[in-house]
């Protein structure tokens, strides 16, 4: 989990800048995607209350600048749904012509040997780690990835080695 992030679009607000959201990795310079995220609707998503906006990756454009109105399409779906997209995705959240807000959450993936963008480790109580299962923690980022880049050699807080 690289981080999980509540979006609210209020009535009258202009269209988001396009963005890509793994921004904070140097993924421009590596040949793979490092992240994927995911975009849950917690209301219904509509052309007038600024569905998101995503540039379709087979157009080739990296940068915002180069795109046009065609090479864009909205995130139109009903409340519950979501949309998956690779964080290197040009997207943005669109203007809000409605009368009501437009709320939804993102949650990032990383690749499990990057750092995340949100610190779990200072954001989760320890007993509230423990309470995980196994694969939750390691989407939590709660194991070493090889005696490598960082790693301490002891079990830091009694929960790595148990994943």
């Amino acid at each position: 989990m690289g981080s999980t992030t509540a979006i609210e679009i209020l009535p009258g607000e202009g269209a988001q800048v396009l963005h890509a959201d793994d921004t904070c990795y140097p993924s421009h310079l590596l040949p793979f995607e490092v992240q994927i995220s995911a975009l849950w609707a917690l209301d219904d998503f509509t052309e007038e209350n600024g569905a998101t906006r995503i540039v379709r990756k087979e157009t080739g454009i990296k940068d915002f600048a180069q795109v046009c109105e065609k090479d864009v399409i909205q995130a139109v779906m009903p409340k519950g749904s979501v949309v998956l997209y690779l964080g290197s995705t040009l997207h943005g959240g669109g203007e809000n012509q409605s009368d009501a807000a437009r709320k939804a959450v993102v949650n990032t993936y990383c690749l499990g040997w990057l750092r995340q963008e949100e610190n779990q480790y200072l954001t989760l109580t320890r007993d509230e780690v423990a309470s995980q299962s196994e694969a939750m923690r390691r989407m939590l980022g709660f194991q070493a990835h090889g005696p490598y880049l960082g790693v301490w050699p002891e079990d830091p807080d009694g929960l790595w080695y148990e994943t």
